[in-house]
């Protein structure tokens, strides 16, 4: 993956999400300096991201810093406006379908922890590595937080867990370490950190 952005063709960032490009591959780095939240701001930045590589006609490889993927939507929105309630959700629905049918392959890195819409997103990738670290988690916690799971997201899992998986995902919010995500289905591979660097 090193060897893919060491020569930059281009770079962006406005703080939040960088951007680089380079041999028809666009990294994608969500980077809020807090819990990466799938807010209206983050999510537009990735439907702008994807547009513009679906444009050129590249791969695009979506990953978070160390140590952290996505914790999911912006919280703050439920508390504070419903028309941002419902764009974020909406953003949100959009950024998995335009994923699943961006013309070129979209890698996923899973840095860390991947919570709750960061799962979603997660999943909507073709391919997913997960960083093997047993102190990271996987979980979409939305009904251990007496939410609902909104029906996209469902099908998000559907596709790609095992069925016992998303029972125990969807209805019981079960946490999944690396190990435990790869053999549900959230991960086609797990690699150590030094593997991810070559």
């Amino acid at each position: 993956l090193r060897a893919e952005t060491q020569t930059k063709v281009g770079t962006m960032s406005d703080g939040f999400l960088r951007i680089e490009q380079a041999h028809g591959v666009v990294t994608l780095t969500m980077d809020d300096g807090k819990a990466n939240v799938m807010s209206v701001r983050m999510l537009r930045a990735l439907h702008a991201a994807f547009e513009n590589a679906a444009a050129q006609g590249d791969m695009v490889l979506l990953t978070g810093r160390p140590g952290l993927f996505s914790g999911g939507f912006d919280l703050a929105v439920f508390k504070r406006d419903p028309v941002e309630l419902v764009t974020m959700l909406t953003e949100g629905a959009r950024l998995t379908e335009r994923m699943l049918s961006h013309p070129r392959p979209v890698l996923a890195v899973c840095s860390g922890h991947a919570v709750a819409m960061g799962v979603f997103v997660l999943l909507s990738a073709d391919w997913r590595i997960g960083i093997d670290d047993s102190s990271r988690i996987v979980q979409a916690n939305e009904v251990a937080n007496a939410m609902t799971l909104p029906h996209f997201a469902i099908e998000v899992c559907r596709q790609r867990l095992a069925p016992a998986a998303l029972v125990r995902t969807a209805l019981l919010a079960e946490p999944h370490d690396p190990r435990q995500a790869l053999r549900a289905g959230f991960f086609d591979q797990i690699a150590a950190l030094p593997e991810l660097a070559q």
